[in-house]
């Protein structure tokens, strides 16, 4: 389910890349990506997970899980509530 909401927060992110106020937090997203990536790679040569791996891994996850949790509550669109008026 994460994963679904990451690509889906990804996509929209990416849409919306030329309005500048979202580059930076894109460019920080991309690199925590990246980092996470870097760290798996090198953790997944030796076929074996240890457990500074297995920290580090968690840890970088959880940079990500943090960053997407501030990136849905700033770019969060609120729901607008209409209440009809009965005369």
């Amino acid at each position: 389910m994460k994963r679904i909401s990451f690509f889906l927060s990804l996509a929209v992110i990416i849409t919306f890349v030329s309005c500048g106020g979202l580059k930076t937090d894109v460019k920080k997203k991309l690199k925590l990506f990246k980092e996470y990536t870097e760290i798996a790679n090198k953790a997944s040569e030796d076929g074996k997970l240890d457990d500074d791996e297995i920290k580090d891994i968690n840890e970088i996850q959880s940079k990500i899980d943090d960053f997407i949790d501030k990136m849905d509550k700033k770019y969060e669109t609120p729901m607008i509530v209409h209440k009809h008026k009965h005369e």
